[in-house]
């Protein structure tokens, strides 16, 4: 009589699946604008404050625009798809706060009609925190203060619209670094920098900081007051629209949570784990 197969196979790579998942969901993760990342560029710290995910910005459309602000900081720009949604939010009352590296700024502004093109990266020798790159820069809007991490110039190719404003302007110490070596050189712009913008669109506004960095993990303790006037109690919604494209950290961001792992994801992967060991264990020693 022919023996059945014992699915001793199957029920291995299955515990192998589940060991897999427990590892990608506790293992910590490098990389910029990601909610779990707790590097100088993640977003961990305002995630597990108060942050809800957004995994696509069609989500806009679900929300009370003129009750939520958006934190828009990312490695690469927005398509048209996505500005639409953005611009549709904004004009319906929402707030918008755009950060990030020169070339998606520089994008995002030519997709609202403003050509320009990177002036070099901002340093201030005086007015800084510990770090000449780390800048303090005065918001003449709120009437506060705070750090932009890596600040940049940008030179506009012709006048902006009157709907752009600057906003936020760094010490008269600060310089443009055209030769991108760090230090400054005779000939190279010296005084105020303007590193922060606000556009007008119907009901609400965008805020563009010219900056890697402004509520991410390194600086978000020293911009805390300014964010709050900023805010006025709306709910922060965290673009992590990008996440989706990848199947490993969309998925760890799910079974992660704001306070961490869940306790009750990491029981039921104990417990599948033993049921599948006991199994696999009694099915040997029968045979």
């Amino acid at each position: 009589m022919k023996r059945k197969p014992r699915p001793i196979l199957a029920y291995s790579v299955f515990l192998g699946l589940i060991t897999a998942i427990s590892i990608i969901a506790v293992l910590p993760v490098n990389l910029d604008y990601y909610v779990l990342d707790r590097g100088d560029y993640g977003y961990s710290a305002l995630y597990s404050e108060s942050g809800i995910v957004l995994y696509s910005l069609k989500e806009l459309g679900e929300r009370e625009p003129d009750t939520a602000l958006l934190v828009l900081g990312r490695g690469r720009p927005l398509n048209t798809g996505e500005l639409d949604y953005v611009i549709s939010f904004t004009k319906e009352g929402g707030v918008v706060i755009v950060f990030g590296p020169p070339d998606a700024i520089i994008q995002l502004l030519k997709n609202l009609g403003l050509d320009a093109e990177l002036e070099g990266h901002v340093y201030d020798p005086v007015f800084n925190a510990g770090d000449p790159c780390i800048v303090v820069a005065r918001d003449t809007r709120l009437n506060t203060t705070l750090l932009v991490d890596r600040p940049f110039a940008l030179r506009f190719s012709s006048n902006p619209a009157s709907t752009i404003h600057p906003t936020m302007f760094t010490s008269d110490f600060s310089f443009i670094d055209e030769y991108s070596d760090g230090y400054y050189t005779v000939g190279e712009y010296l005084g105020e920098v303007p590193v922060g913008f606000e556009i007008e669109a119907g009901k609400g506004r965008v805020v563009i900081v010219l900056a890697h960095g402004v509520l991410t993990n390194r600086v978000l303790q020293y911009n805390k007051d300014w964010f709050s006037t900023l805010n006025t109690g709306r709910d922060i919604l965290i673009d992590q629209s990008w996440v989706r494209s990848n199947p490993v950290f969309y998925l760890k961001t799910v079974i992660h949570g704001q306070q961490g792992v869940s306790p009750f994801y990491l029981a039921f992967i104990t417990l599948i784990a033993t049921v599948v060991i006991i199994y696999v264990a009694k099915t040997v020693h029968a045979e």
